[in-house]
């Protein structure tokens, strides 16, 4: 899936400055983003070695091209392992001086665990040992901090929306207040630059005010450019007609006795996922 991102406070559909930024969490879709004009993409799921080679043959082709030399993509780092993968990465590039890449970094978001509990680093002085660590690689550029409050898919209520919006926004900032502080004694002209990503689809429709007045604050809806049955449940969809995703298909069974009917498409041409309300898409 895609994820628009960069639209800063005003969600503004991955624009900012003629900006174009997006989250995905296939490789083979930042292979096509790349050809589009999105010139900024977040690789959305924690690396691992085998994807940093096939991202840098990606980067090295469209860095060769002038269109498209200004292509920047950005990974997501979650454990210390990965940056060994980095490492790793580099230091084969440097044997292999004939086929070496012209990269000498990789930016990266650190991804942090605000509460969903899926994927991501802790808050707390494991997550901030390794963002020290990418700090100091010579490998990685730190960008910013990444969360994703997909718990908020899971509540129907205005409440609870907002009080999980405020939790993911609160336990962001909090980390990263204490993490300029650890880093002030590094280079730390880099520090007021740092993009803090925080979001989903649900969370951006009750953002609290206050979130917006905040420096270098993100926050990066999923699926609101389409809805679906499950935005429909969480309510920040109020009428089916805003569903503009359409699946084209031949029934091929009816239940009356159920109310269901059976398609002929494969279930993920709907969703990966079941709905509370039951049923697929």
């Amino acid at each position: 899936e895609m994820l628009l991102k960069y639209g800063a406070a005003t969600a503004s559909a991955g624009v900012q400055d003629d900006h174009i930024a997006v989250v995905n969490s296939k490789k083979e879709k930042s292979s096509s983003n790349c050809d589009n004009p999105f010139d900024d993409i977040l690789y959305g799921i924690p690396i691992s070695l085998s994807k940093i080679h096939r991202l840098a043959d990606l980067l090295s082709v469209y860095r060769q091209e002038e269109n498209f030399s200004k292509v920047v993509v950005h990974i997501l780092i979650d454990h210390s392992s990965q940056i060994d993968f980095v490492k790793q990465f580099f230091d084969l590039a440097k044997i292999q001086k004939n086929q070496a890449s012209p990269l000498t970094s990789f930016s990266v978001f650190l991804k942090l665990d605000t509460g969903y509990h899926r994927a991501g680093i802790s808050c707390d002085e494991r997550g901030l040992e390794l963002a020290m660590e990418i700090l100091k690689s010579p490998f990685l550029v730190l960008k910013g901090f990444y969360s994703h409050c997909g718990q908020s898919y899971d509540v129907n209520t205005p409440n609870k929306r907002e009080e999980i919006a405020s939790s993911d926004v609160s336990t962001m900032m909090n980390f990263v207040r204490q993490f300029k502080k650890r880093a002030k004694n590094s280079d730390s002209s880099f520090l007021p630059s740092l993009s803090c990503s925080v979001g989903s689809t649900p969370s951006l429709f009750t953002a609290l005010p206050h979130t917006f007045e905040l420096q270098n604050l993100e926050i990066h809806p999923g699926n609101y450019t389409m809805y679906d049955r499950q935005q429909l449940w969480t309510g920040v969809c109020d009428d089916v007609s805003k569903v503009s995703g359409r699946v084209l298909s031949r029934v091929i069974g009816h239940y009356e006795d159920r109310n269901t009917i059976l398609i002929d498409a494969g279930a993920t041409a709907l969703t990966k996922e079941t709905t509370p309300q039951g049923g697929y898409g």
